[in-house]
């Protein structure tokens, strides 16, 4: 898929979702005119969207048509200014993630490309640069040390951090529950991380284990600050919340104006799954994580 196609697919579903139901297919049909497969496309993920459960949808279609993009763009150059593209890290829902290296400073460095999807409204497209620019003057040994954020000559975003040889916690929990001292550490060093971020007036948004990589002399580094607030503003268009579910704080769950608390308490779930290996909400539908948040750790305190 050409970029040049994607943008039409990603700028016409968002444009569907200000559209009323009632008049919705007629007015898709009508700027689509001839072309049956970017009416097929707009509409499959349209479909995803008015899925029952909000936080539950479908929409691996979306992220597909994102990693694919990215994907065709950046495999065909071996060179990004002045990094030099050495390997695929990962990829997600929020971009790939290339290792490369910078020629003039001769660094290894990771190089994170978000969706054309974010980069569509240009006030979204300004609060990130500026959150990003602000998490890179963040001086703290638990906090993934930015070197440069920008976008691309067609309008993609990217940041370029530090590179660090070790693991993420998701991968050291696939092997079970650590031994309780190492997870107090590991939620120490993300607490203390955070501090120092949240004194500056700044939300991660988005704490999982994913976003922390273990370095291999296990030091605690938080990764993606800035991402959360461009999803804020762009993913709830189509329905969904930034964050992982199974980690948000009830006010999150529900949509709500958030705070530092949100944060706090995606640490205490990740301690709570640190030590016994298992979450303590399963996080599969809006409905059954505010169920278990009510009826099993909020109602006591009503008492």
């Amino acid at each position: 898929m050409t970029e040049k196609r994607w943008k039409q697919i990603t700028q016409l579903f968002t444009q569907a979702l200000e559209v009323e139901e009632g008049v919705r297919d007629t007015w898709l049909q009508k700027v689509c005119r001839d072309d049956d497969g970017l009416l097929k496309e707009v509409q499959s993920l349209l479909e995803a969207h008015s899925a029952d459960d909000p936080l539950n949808k479908p929409m691996d279609n979306l992220n597909e048509l994102v990693i694919s993009t990215l994907e065709e763009k950046f495999l065909k150059q071996s060179s990004f200014g002045k990094y030099k593209i050495e390997d695929r890290i990962g990829a997600g829902g929020m971009g790939l993630v290339y290792k490369a290296r910078d020629t003039r400073l001769n660094r290894t460095v990771a190089i994170k490309l978000l969706p054309l999807a974010m980069s569509l409204n240009e006030n979204a497209k300004k609060r990130f640069l500026n959150e990003a620019r602000l998490a890179a003057t963040l001086d703290h040994p638990n906090v993934c040390t930015i070197y440069e954020t920008g976008e691309t000559d067609d309008g993609t975003l990217y940041i370029v951090m530090r590179y660090y040889e070790g693991k993420t916690l998701r991968e050291f929990l696939a092997d079970g529950p650590l031994p309780q001292e190492k997870a107090i550490e590991f939620a120490i060093q993300t607490a203390k991380g955070l501090s120092a971020a949240h004194k500056e007036g700044m939300i991660h948004r988005d704490i999982k284990p994913s976003n922390l990589i273990i370095t291999e002399n296990g030091k605690v580094k938080i990764l993606d600050f800035g991402i959360a607030k461009i999803a804020d503003a762009e993913l709830t268009k189509t329905g969904q919340r930034p964050g992982t579910t199974a980690y948000m704080a009830p006010e999150q769950v529900k949509g709500e104006e958030i705070g530092l608390q949100a944060d706090i308490w995606a640490v205490g779930v990740l301690l709570y799954e640190m030590i016994s290996g298992k979450r303590p909400f399963s996080g599969d539908t809006a409905t059954s994580l505010m169920y278990k948040i009510i009826n099993e750790n909020i109602r006591h305190l009503m008492i």
